[in-house]
This record gives structure tokens, sequence and C-alpha cells, in this order.
């Protein structure tokens, strides 16, 4: 039987609510990793490209990164305004390189 523009609907808003909670479950992990961090570690990330426009550049927080713009101006940037995306991904890079004991 064919889904009827309701329930296509509610579909997409039991996806949206999945997306937000994943989005808040993922930065809190992050936010867990980098309060983990010794500053050593957390020197370790400099470099990493979270995407095509910010690269780590150094004064890494529990919840704010320095970072490189693709025209190299620095910017402050909060770890809260960064997409589920690219906080998994920094998740990932910490997991996998073992920057954490």
């Amino acid at each position: 039987m064919k889904e009827t523009k309701g329930q296509l609907i509610d579909r997409q808003i039991t996806i949206k609510e999945k997306e937000i909670a994943l989005h808040a479950e993922t930065q809190k992990l992050l936010f867990d990793l980098l309060s983990r961090m010794t500053p050593e570690q957390k020197n370790r990330l400099e470099g990493y490209g979270i995407n095509d426009d910010y690269t780590i550049y150094g004064d890494i927080s529990n919840d704010s990164l320095l970072v490189t713009l693709y025209d190299n101006t620095v910017e402050l940037i909060l770890i809260e305004n960064l997409s589920q995306i690219e906080q998994k991904g920094l998740v990932d890079f910490i997991l996998c390189n073992n920057l954490i004991d």
C-alpha cells in the first residue's frame, strides 16, 4: 500500500528527530574525549582538516578550536557549531590515531 503524504511527512519528522539526537550524542562524545586529552595529545590534532575550509591550527580547548581558513586567516570556532559529520570525523581521527589514553 502506498503511503500518504502525511505518513511520508511523519517519517521525515522522525528522521530529523533522530538526526538531532545523533548530533547531540556525537557532540557529547567529542567533548568527553577532548576533556580527557592532555595538552600534548591535543597538540597532535594540529593540521587536521575539519573540512575544505577549516584546518586545526592550535589552542584546542574542550569546546573550541583555533583554525586556519582556506585563505590562511585564523579564526576561533566553537565545536558546537561544527556539523555532526565534522564532529564525527574528529572523533574518528582521535580514536583511530590513539590520541587518548
